[in-house]
Order: C-alpha cells, then structure tokens, then sequence
C-alpha cells in the first residue's frame, strides 16, 4: 500500500463512488414498484406529515396559550409587590431614595 500524495484517498474516492453507484443500481433493479407508484407513495407520504406537523402545531400554540394565561393569573402584578431584596430607604434599583424634609412655613 502507497500512501504518496494522496493515492490512499484517491482508492477511498474511487471506492465510495462506485459503491454508491452499484447501491443506486441495485435499488433500481430490486424496487418493490414502478417510479409512478414509488413518486404517488411518497406524495402521499409527505402529505400525511404535513397534516401532522400542522396538527402538532396547532396543538403546541393552544397548550402554549393554555400555560401563559395560567402563569398570568398566577403572578401578582408588579405595582403591588416588593421584591424581598428592596432595603429600605432604596428604590427597586438600590439608589437612595430622596427623602422630603421640608417643614411648614409658619
């Protein structure tokens, strides 16, 4: 066996294309139908799969729906709630907040 400048893949070349071309033959020759009735079953094939993923589809936006509304009546507004780590004195962005000192003019 030479392994210069590429013989080896080279053979490997050779040897995946001509096995390639005696499976395309022997699929021909071995064929359970005709190319019309192989291209009619495929059709029909790739139909029954488009109706299912649109089904699917359909079903996941629903159930997707179904759990976003569930999770929005689950969680209170935002307005009424205060996040555990707000220290007092801070804002929801932890800077301090501005505290009116003024005092009534007499």
């Amino acid at each position: 066996m030479e392994t210069k400048n590429g013989s080896r893949k080279g053979a490997m070349a050779f040897s995946f294309t001509a096995g390639s071309l005696l499976g395309a033959l022997a699929a021909l020759l071995l064929a359970p139908w005709e190319g019309r009735q192989t291209r009619g079953k495929l059709k029909e094939l790739g139909e029954e799969v488009k109706a299912k993923s649109i089904q699917l589809s359909n079903d996941l936006k629903e159930k997707t729906a179904v759990f976003l509304e569930k999770r929005k009546n689950m969680i209170p507004e935002r307005e009424n709630t205060v996040s555990p780590y707000q220290v007092p004195g801070q804002d929801e962005a932890g800077m301090e907040k501005e505290i009116s000192t003024a005092t009534e003019s007499a």
